[in-house]
């Protein structure tokens, strides 16, 4: 894989869903906002060996949390590195797992496993969050949401639900620029029986 073709599609995702995906937010549904980064690890994931892709996940998610700033209680912004850097290695591991069983170079396969990558990352996010946001956590509580850990769940699971739906689209264009990214195609033998 070429690692300068993931940082430029990596940015171009954090740019997204750091400020590009407010045009595509949904007011009535607690302002949920689509991701991208999450439909590049996917593509990764499907695309890359084993190792590099976890690599490019564990790296994607750290840009995430070095991206979103949380509120201490003492009223200062800090930068929690966990919640996403776990979460999408998790998530990137779930395809890893996932790919024999897929035609890998299909926009829709893009788009279900965006939804199911984004459903661990919210999860291990949530439990990082929870944990993170109790009292008797050294370094004092961090503001995460406003909402309940059950109705925070529920919007992360639209926001995989939107997010799924987003990168179909976005996978058609990712699986036309796969010659760009150097992926190495693994030649399989089919065994001789004697």
């Amino acid at each position: 894989m070429r690692w300068v073709v993931f940082l430029i599609f990596a940015v171009l995702g954090l740019v997204f869903d750091t400020g590009l995906a407010e045009v595509l937010r949904i007011e009535k549904a607690w302002s949920i906002r689509p991701s991208l980064c999450a439909a590049v690890a996917v593509f990764v994931a499907l695309s890359a060996p084993r190792a590099t892709a976890l690599f490019a996940c564990l790296g994607l998610g750290l840009l995430l949390d070095l991206s979103n700033p949380l509120t201490a209680d003492t009223g200062r912004s800090l930068y929690l590195i966990g919640p996403y850097t776990l979460g999408y290695s998790a998530g990137g591991w779930l395809v890893v797992q996932a790919r024999p069983m897929v035609f890998r170079r299909r926009p829709i396969t893009v788009g279900v496993m965006t939804f199911a990558c984004l459903l661990a990352v919210q999860l291990v996010a949530i439990t990082v969050f929870v944990l993170r946001s109790r009292s008797w956590y050294p370094g004092g509580p961090v503001q995460w949401t406003e909402l309940t850990a059950w109705v925070e769940l529920v919007k992360r699971l639209l926001i995989a639900l939107y997010s799924g739906l987003l990168a179909v689209p976005v996978g058609w264009v990712l699986v036309r620029s796969a010659p760009l990214w150097g992926f190495q195609t693994v030649v399989h033998r089919s065994a001789t029986i004697r």
